[in-house]
């Protein structure tokens, strides 16, 4: 399992071609945060671990490791995709695999030098692999980004509301499941002996809160799918959306075997209570538009049903971090920035971290 991450609450949203969704606030100092176990994220593996060959995410070609005693050296093979089929076992048989999580990068915001920077901070964690969980750009271009961060590592990545901001559900559904990252197209994914991987998109599916809110998202205008839409038929519609991810999380399921740990990758909290903003759960007014319950039931069904399963569920959305534990062996951590922290066009790192 992961060790405690912070977090916040939902962004306010407005619509507008220029100005979407910003918050400035005063910057405040970043925190380390460690990762499963309690290994520092700049940590390397003090275990043994044997070479590791298997082709990579997005059909990148194949991925080298090799970790030795008290320090950790690794080298790609970035030649041409390949024509094997795509494979869902990333690191079979392997000890340990150093993961790197992402959420809400907003990478449209930046201008290329930026986005150089990040990048080398990206390139100073040494990921195994990535873990994205949305929001990367917006229908444009998001697919461009996902193919300059896999030139750091290998990933996986959920789509979040702004990566259909400019088109539909479906086509950009389409094109995402083209990249053959889409984890809701390739999951489930052994990344070790002992951690599966799966995930779906989530959708606010104004299940839960004041459903009178006078909050008003720039999805309505710039999602092709709620575009024109009553108040009614856009609730309807989004509960709709969110009934077939909780439907697609349970196949999802179905066809996983029985693990000791699986991450959950979705972009929107799968509960109330892990939708957080500067430090506290976001107002009831943010709840049906910040919160997937279609999604959170699946998960509590699951954990009950599985009790020695140790399931962590990364998630975003919401801007604000947070961990949000409904049972003993389900945690909900939400990324985004810590509390002061300015968020659009102001990318990091949420956390990096050992899985065995």
């Amino acid at each position: 399992m992961l060790s405690a991450i912070g977090c916040n609450s939902p962004c306010h949203m407005t619509p507008g071609p220029s100005s979407r969704c910003r918050r400035t606030t005063p910057p405040r100092p970043r925190p380390v945060w460690r990762g499963l176990g309690g290994v520092d994220r700049r940590g390397e593996c003090s275990s043994r671990r044997a070479l590791v060959r298997s082709q990579a995410p997005c059909g990148l070609s194949e991925i080298s490791m090799a970790y030795h005693a008290g320090s950790a050296s690794r080298s790609r093979d970035l030649a041409a995709e390949d024509d094997h089929p795509w494979r869902s076992d990333f690191a079979l048989g392997s000890w340990y695999v150093r993961v790197t999580w992402l959420t809400d990068l907003h990478l449209n915001f930046i201008d290329e030098d930026r986005f150089a920077v990040f990048m080398e901070a990206l390139r100073r964690e040494a990921p195994d692999v990535m873990l994205v969980t949305g929001d990367t750009a917006e229908s444009t271009d998001f697919v461009s980004f996902i193919e300059r961060l896999t030139h750091v590592a290998p990933l996986y990545f959920v789509l979040g509301n702004h990566d259909f901001y400019g088109s539909s559900v479906t086509e950009v559904r389409r094109r995402a499941r083209a990249t053959k990252c889409w984890l809701p197209s390739v999951g489930p994914v052994q990344l070790t002996k002992a951690t599966a991987l799966i995930g779906v998109d989530g959708w606010g599916d104004a299940r839960c809160g004041n459903l009178g809110s006078r909050v008003m998202l720039a999805d309505w205008q710039w999602i092709r799918d709620l575009q024109g839409l009553t108040k009614q038929q856009r609730i309807d519609t989004l509960r709709t959306l969110g009934a077939q991810e909780a439907g697609a999380l349970t196949e999802q399921l179905a066809r996983l075997e029985t693990t000791q740990e699986l991450l959950v990758l979705t972009h929107v909290p799968p509960f109330a209570e892990a939708c957080w903003y500067e430090g506290r759960q976001s107002e009831p007014d943010w709840l049906p538009w910040f919160s997937c319950i279609s999604v959170g039931e699946v998960l509590l069904e699951y954990a009950r049903q599985h009790p020695a399963t140790a399931i962590t569920v990364l998630c975003g959305h919401s801007h604000g971090q947070g961990d949000y534990r409904p049972t003993e062996n389900l945690l909900i951590k939400t990324g985004g920035w810590p509390r002061g922290q300015s968020d659009y066009g102001n990318p990091i790192v949420q956390t990096s971290w050992l899985i065995n």
